[in-house]
């Protein structure tokens, strides 16, 4: 991937992420790394023709892109990979429809982060999920703006140091999700 983060600059853009199976097929190729829509299908257990759609949806936000074909048996099909390694926001916007599309990702990313940890804590009670209890910690702060910003720096540290040493490799996956807002 050439690029740490791909910023988001449009309304369009954000949508293309509404919903949780655009989530899960970014999830699926960065555990695959460059692959065809016949390879996410399988990782999904989920029929192709269902992920064609938010996959064109991906390619034309700009965050999945058209690495090139290659011959699947008698035809061709093509494969794809993340532009980055992380998707950002225009946090400056105040375009009311980027906005809107905006608390839409969001709440749909925050709505997939609480299935998966319900489904951890589901499988610790069954003796099935993994030995680590989940974190979980929400905390309103009231902060200067400076030392908000300061946070934000800090969560995009410990997301680079994240993405540094993410080893697709490795039999545990973790979900982590960040936010930080100002409180109406």
């Amino acid at each position: 991937m050439a690029e740490d983060i791909y910023t988001l600059e449009t309304a369009e853009q954000l949508r293309a992420l509404k919903g949780h199976i655009p989530l899960q097929i970014i999830a699926a190729f960065e555990d695959l790394g460059i692959c065809s829509a016949s390879d996410v299908a399988e990782a999904m257990s989920r029929p192709q023709e269902g992920l064609q759609y938010h996959i064109k949806k991906l390619v034309s936000a700009g965050i999945l892109i058209k690495q090139g074909k290659r011959k699947t048996g008698p035809r061709m099909e093509a494969t794809y990979s993340l532009r980055a390694r992380a998707i950002g926001i225009n946090k400056t916007s105040t375009d009311p429809a980027y906005i809107a599309a905006t608390k839409d990702v969001y709440s749909t990313a925050f709505r997939y982060a609480d299935r998966a940890m319900v489904r951890s804590l589901d499988g610790r009670i069954a003796g099935t999920g993994p030995v680590a209890a989940p974190t979980f910690k929400q905390t309103s702060f009231r902060l200067s703006d400076q030392a908000a910003d300061e946070a934000r720096r800090r969560i995009k540290d410990l997301q680079k140091f994240l993405i540094d040493n993410a080893k697709p490799e490795e039999e545990r996956a973790y979900l982590f999700t960040f936010a930080c807002f100002e409180e109406i």
